[in-house]
């Protein structure tokens, strides 16, 4: 069995303007149609908070939540 992983659009340092930009635009995924829903953010060192868990953070693209309402 092969689990699809999603495209990986950057690896770098935190840039805000970067991430915002990124979250924009047309899907990636292979042999998906559409607009990006946006992007996930993890650091690069797995982390867990207290109370939460995994730290992950997913930036929600504009047009999608615009498509949304």
């Amino acid at each position: 069995m092969t689990i699809e992983l999603v495209p990986v659009l950057f690896e770098g340092p935190y840039d805000w303007d970067a991430l915002k930009a990124l979250a924009e635009g047309k899907t990636t995924v292979p042999g998906a149609e559409g607009i990006r829903e946006g992007v996930v953010v993890r650091p690069q060192t797995e982390r867990r908070a207290p109370g939460l868990g995994r730290v992950h953070l997913k930036l929600v693209s504009n047009q999608f939540l615009e498509k949304a309402e």
